[in-house]
């Protein structure tokens, strides 16, 4: 540890520093140290936060096109590719369910994902049997 005052280096158990006679307060570096160590896991809560509401948002956008392709369905293959976006969203919202604060966020994109598959599952249905 350094001293305070004169900035030497001192026994981590000195009460005070040998070059300039001042008190070393232990105590007090302990704190500023056990205060780092906090601040760093809070960055890291705070980072993997971020990064499951981001990954959360991408899950959402997928549920909505699937959903959307419904309406610009004009190929088959658009069809099916909305039922694998909504199988995709679906199985990821399921997937990131791990407490009640997250569940309204993921039964959303849960009834967007079905909302997609189902009607994209029936537009394929009725343009190959109907039309």
């Amino acid at each position: 540890m350094y001293c305070r005052n004169c900035g030497k280096s001192i026994n981590d158990k000195a009460s005070y520093c040998p070059y300039c006679q001042t008190r070393v307060d232990i105590k007090m570096e302990e704190i500023i140290e056990k205060q780092n160590e906090m601040e760093l896991k809070i960055e890291e809560v705070l980072v993997s936060q971020n990064n499951e509401l981001k990954t959360n948002q991408s899950i959402l956008v997928c549920a909505i096109l699937s959903l959307v392709t419904v309406f610009i369905a004009f190929h088959e293959i658009i069809m099916i590719a909305g039922i694998v976006l909504g199988l995709i969203s679906l199985i990821f919202a399921l997937l990131t369910i791990k407490n009640k604060e997250r569940l309204k966020y993921s039964t959303l994109i849960i009834a967007f994902s079905i909302a997609g598959i189902l009607s994209n599952i029936c537009w394929l249905i009725f343009t190959l049997w109907v039309l």
